[in-house]
């Protein structure tokens, strides 16, 4: 998030990735608990008008307008709410790059020559795809690497080194306990015949 103030107007930065859900935050009017007070309305575009407002019975009234038409999709998308006592927030579902843009926030009084709160905010949406993380697919060793009839299919050899290994050292030794193995086996031979 990034505030920068344009004249009376502060700019806030917000990015959103697409099909997220994003709020989109708005300091409230230090009247807006007052007799007078009409609603805060947000343009968008400069197409779609968002309004929150005060009925007669003093519930919270919000409208959706898209190009001076009622749209329900709007109502079902965005949605105007007071947070807490700093902040109101217009919250759009589903996210889409035709959400992206300049947000205009305003408050509304009835009182006669102060119709408008001369102190207004910007955010300026960015909206960009979602990042997407890629994997690497982890081959068995003794598999192929790929079923294409154009792929270069590895050979994978069999582990025969340490056979090789032990057999060549048990070769290279033979030689010297050869002598003693064969004198070993016939004393062996001879104390059987002399004590069964």
């Amino acid at each position: 998030m990034v505030v920068a103030t344009n004249g009376e107007a502060s700019i806030e930065h917000v990015t959103a990735y697409v099909t997220e859900t994003v709020n989109l935050f708005f300091p409230r009017s230090a009247n807006d608990s007052s007799s007078t007070f009409r609603k805060y309305a947000v343009w968008i575009n400069k197409t779609i008008t968002i309004t929150l407002g005060k009925e007669n019975d003093g519930k919270d009234k919000f409208l959706c307008i898209e190009n001076s038409t009622y749209s329900v999709i709007c109502q079902e998308r965005f949605s105007f709410h007071y947070v807490n006592s700093s902040y109101i927030s217009l919250r759009i579902r589903s996210v889409t790059f035709q959400d992206a843009g300049q947000y205009v926030c305003q408050t509304y009084f009835s009182q006669a020559g102060a119709g408008k709160d001369p102190r207004y905010e910007h955010v300026q949406l960015t909206v960009r795809e979602k990042p997407t993380i890629r994997t690497k697919e982890i081959m068995s060793p003794t598999a192929p690497r790929s079923t294409s009839p154009h792929s270069e299919k590895t050979a994978v050899r069999p582990k025969e080194t340490n056979f090789t290994i032990v057999s060549r050292a048990t070769s290279h030794h033979s030689g010297i306990f050869q002598p003693f193995f064969c004198v070993l086996m016939v004393v062996t031979i001879l104390l059987q015949a002399l004590f069964y």
